[in-house]
């Protein structure tokens, strides 16, 4: 039906086809626990992951502008 419309509308500006999609509800609402729970772990994991990373970027500018200040607090290895 949509196709027979585009196929017979020749001017551009007619071209506005309206497409109407019916949605249902599932008898049974289904719920993945299992992946529910790997993907809990997962992200809880990169939260923490993310959180260290922040500190130690905090804690490296920090002890970079100390170096850059005070001698004492430079070491090369």
């Amino acid at each position: 039906m949509l196709t027979d419309f585009l196929e017979t509308t020749t001017n551009a500006e007619e071209l506005n086809p309206v497409i109407l999609i019916k949605l249902c509800n599932p008898k049974y609402q289904f719920i993945d626990y299992a992946w529910n729970e790997k993907l809990t772990r997962m992200l809880m994991i990169q939260q923490n992951i993310n959180n260290g990373m922040s500190w130690l970027s905090t804690l490296g500018g920090a002890f970079s502008s100390l170096g850059d200040e005070f001698d004492n607090c430079v070491s090369f290895l």
